[in-house]
C-alpha cells in the first residue's frame, strides 16, 4: 500500500488544520480506507512495517527506497520499536541472528 498524491494532499491538510471546519484544538477526522491497515491483528508494528517498507529486503542496499518512506510515531518509544524491527531485517540479512 503505497501513500498516493490525492492522500498527500490530505495529510497536508491534516497538518495545515484545513481538512475539516474550525475547532477548539480538537477535531474529528476521517481517515480515508486505503491508509487503513486493517490485517493488524497481532502485530501492530510488523504490520505498519510490511504496509510501508513492502519487501524491505529486496532493497535493503537501495538507500532511495528508504529515503521515499517514513513512518511517523507518536512517542521514542514507538520509533524505538519501530526502528528495531526495521533493522531485524537487516541483521537476518546478514547472518547475524
Amino acid at each position: 500500500m503505497r501513500l498516493q498524491v490525492g492522500s498527500s494532499e490530505w495529510i497536508l491538510r491534516i497538518g495545515d488544520g484545513i481538512e475539516e471546519e474550525a475547532n477548539n484544538g480538537e477535531a474529528t477526522i476521517e481517515i480515508p480506507n486505503e491508509l487503513l491497515i486493517r490485517d493488524a491483528e497481532h502485530d501492530l508494528i510488523s504490520s505498519i512495517v510490511d504496509a510501508v517498507f513492502i519487501s524491505v529486503s529486496q532493497y535493503s542496499s537501495d538507500s532511495k527506497y528508504f529515503q521515499e518512506r517514513a513512518i511517523l510515531a507518536p512517542t521514542n518509544e514507538c520509533v524505538e520499536k519501530i526502528s528495531d524491527h526495521l533493522l531485524s531485517f537487516f541483521q537476518e540479512k546478514k547472518g547475524f541472528i
